[in-house]
């Protein structure tokens, strides 16, 4: 009878001991995948980040584009008033020296 408890109790043992490495083995494995997950999420999270740094550059780049722009729209449409208002000049001196040769002429 103390055979079969002993071949008992060392079966036990043998269960346990393989569920306990069983136990660590898969404890190892979790560790393993939730690192990779970590590391991975980290990753994103700083893709995400440079991404956003990018984005926000571009954005200011093209707030100094569209200003430059609207500059220069501003001394074109400058420059065509002026041009309109020297052609009415001239127009207005042609009118006149065509008025007075007119006069002249009665």
């Amino acid at each position: 009878m103390d055979r079969y408890l002993e071949d008992y109790k060392k079966e036990v043992r043998d269960i346990r001991k393989e569920s306990k490495e069983e136990t660590e083995r898969i404890r190892t494995k979790y560790e393993e995948v939730l690192s990779t997950y970590q590391d991975e999420r980290t990753q994103v999270r700083q893709n995400i980040s440079a991404r956003v740094r990018e984005v926000g550059q571009n954005i200011s780049t093209l707030e100094s584009e569209i200003g430059g722009v609207q500059i220069n729209v501003e001394n074109v449409l400058n420059l065509l008033k002026d041009m309109t208002q020297d052609q009415k000049l001239r127009d207005l001196a042609k009118a006149a020296h065509i008025s007075r040769i007119q006069k002249k002429e009665d």
